[in-house]
């Protein structure tokens, strides 16, 4: 498998031997990591700058995975107004575990959330939780947060693009993940 360099917030699986750069010596712009240089495609004589492998933490060993459908449900995409699952689109809020799908969940604001939206996501007995509260974070008071916390789990309140991304991480580890995702 390539190596996977990320460069401006993108993943990006570069050719075999020549990372991808879409940019010109700007790219990460970071003194503090250690530079090295390589051809920038789509643009005339300029080099592009990627961090070395060992500045970014890569060991000899590591290697990416891509979680497998087969492994539960995964969030193909989202958008203003969508989330994509398996293939269907839902325009409502849901709960999402990797072996349950349950639309119309939650209330169409994150301020109007209550103790009964939460127990509908414990009810699934999860590892940690996954609040996706829409188009921009919004914290639900704590004394709401507290019945989750009394029980140990854990609970991320988030936008619901960033709970998209991080129930596919998350359910790719073979996590016990619910998402509570409201639409964006």
């Amino acid at each position: 498998m390539s190596p996977v360099i990320m460069h401006a917030g993108i993943l990006t699986l570069p050719q075999p031997g020549i990372p991808t750069c879409r940019k010109s010596a700007a790219c990460w712009g970071n003194p503090s990591i250690p530079e090295t240089r390589y051809p920038c495609p789509g643009t005339q004589g300029s080099q592009g700058t990627l961090p070395s492998r060992r500045a970014l933490g890569y060991g000899a060993g590591m290697k990416f995975s891509q979680a497998d459908p087969g492994d539960g449900y995964l969030i193909e995409a989202y958008g203003p107004g969508r989330i994509q699952i398996d293939g269907r689109i839902f325009s409502v809020g849901l709960i999402l575990s990797p072996r349950q799908l349950v639309p119309e969940w939650g209330p169409a604001r994150a301020e109007d959330l209550t103790a009964t939206h939460l127990e509908a996501l414990l009810a699934l007995d999860p590892q940690v939780i996954l609040l996706g509260t829409g188009a921009r974070q919004v914290f639900p008071p704590a004394a709401l947060l507290a019945s989750v916390f009394k029980r140990g789990i854990g609970l991320e309140v988030m936008d619901t693009g960033a709970a998209c991304r991080t129930y596919n991480i998350l359910m790719g580890e073979g996590r016990q993940v619910v998402a509570g995702l409201l639409p964006i």
